[in-house]
């Protein structure tokens, strides 16, 4: 078999996660053959081992060109398009993936053009694509609920997670990085939160009254600031709206850019993730922070149920009651928090580069067929 795989992607945070550690895991396979398709430099910075071919296209992601001159590969080879916008002529050619239907779902993107953009493109791929990956159950629904024709080319393959990464670090790590970032002893941590739909604004007015709390209800999470990671030290405008406007200012503590390596430490220090989010096609945080041994507080939305499963505590993302009473309950019952430790490792294991792309070759062999 051979697979060209578009990998404009691969700098790209969210996607570029899984388009990086799927190109790493079928370089290490003679079959299929993989060809990446996109800058060379990039490629080889990302892979300075990798010593094939690499198809030059520049085009950017959403653009007209992009459609006009994706190259097309060789006859018998497929094409991997890792995002649901996929040169239309050569769909027939193509394993889409669709993480989430946001575009569709989400307000943020209400705008005409990107409603138009999205809706054109998802009703091409479910129309046309030969095959059509999901990350989730989830995603796998929302598509066929809009595009019922694709169901039986539609298959769910799960993100992975790098395990060499995230796994429990020592309490000597834990230590140094708490040191290092001037960090409390103890502390609940929020990733992941540039877009509105990751409803960190919720969050913020829900654990308000805990932080102003002095009565004996509110006393444990007071001591508790919140650690807000990956916003590269800048919290995104929603979100410093409704600390300003709750007066929390002091309780919050925004992290700078961090080196891949120091988000062990960063989940593993953690009392708790809180994963407020309402639209998720996957949620690596969920998965990474169970593997790190840290308890996880998660919207009971979208896919993260999915990828929770029983490992995780799951509160009303638009009840502000709910979360409060649930992480009362996490942060008072030390057991339970130990208890949810060992459940999310053992469920984190579950979610393997390996495995996704055992799957995904598999996909390819069905078309190859």
């Amino acid at each position: 078999m051979k697979v060209w795989y578009d990998a404009r992607m691969l700098d790209f945070s969210g996607i570029g996660t899984q388009v990086q550690h799927t190109l790493a895991e079928l370089f290490q396979r003679t079959d299929p053959e993989t060809v990446p398709v996109g800058n060379a430099a990039t490629v080889r910075r990302f892979f300075p081992e990798f010593e094939g071919r690499v198809v030059e296209f520049d085009a950017p992601i959403y653009s007209i060109k992009e459609q006009i001159r994706f190259p097309s590969p060789e006859k018998g080879a497929i094409l991997h398009i890792p995002h649901y916008a996929a040169p239309v002529r050569l769909l027939s050619r193509s394993v889409v993936v669709v993480h989430d239907l946001i575009h569709l779902q989400s307000d943020e993107f209400a705008a005409p053009h990107f409603r138009m953009y999205a809706r054109t493109l998802l009703n091409r791929v479910a129309a046309k694509a030969a095959a059509i990956v999901t990350v989730s159950n989830y995603t796998r629904d929302c598509l066929l609920e809009r595009y019922p024709q694709a169901a039986d080319r539609t298959t769910v393959i799960h993100n992975g997670i790098d395990h060499s990464l995230f796994y429990p670090a020592t309490g000597k790590e834990m230590a140094q990085f708490r040191k290092r970032y001037d960090l409390p002893e103890q502390y609940m941590l929020c990733v992941g939160i540039g877009k509105r739909h990751k409803n960190v604004d919720f969050l913020i007015r829900a654990l308000a009254p805990l932080w102003k709390n002095s009565g004996t209800a509110g006393k444990k999470a007071a001591l508790l600031p919140l650690v807000i990671g990956g916003t590269g030290g800048t919290l995104p405008d929603y979100v410093q709206q409704a600390v300003n406007e709750s007066g929390v200012q002091s309780h919050i503590i925004v992290m700078p850019r961090l080196e891949e390596q120091e988000l062990r430490p960063l989940y593993s220090a953690a009392s708790c993730l809180l994963m407020p989010s309402l639209l998720e096609g996957f949620g690596f945080p969920v998965a990474e922070a169970m593997a790190c041994g840290t308890p996880v507080l998660s919207s009971n939305r979208a896919s993260l149920p999915e990828i929770g499963e029983n490992a995780a505590l799951y509160f009303d993302p638009t009840d502000e009651e709910d979360l409060r009473a649930k992480l009362m309950e996490l942060l008072k019952r030390p057991a339970l928090a130990d208890r949810m430790a060992m459940q999310g490792v053992k469920r984190a294991a579950r979610f393997t580069w390996e495995e996704h792309v055992d799957l995904l070759t598999a996909v390819y062999r069905r078309l190859s067929g």
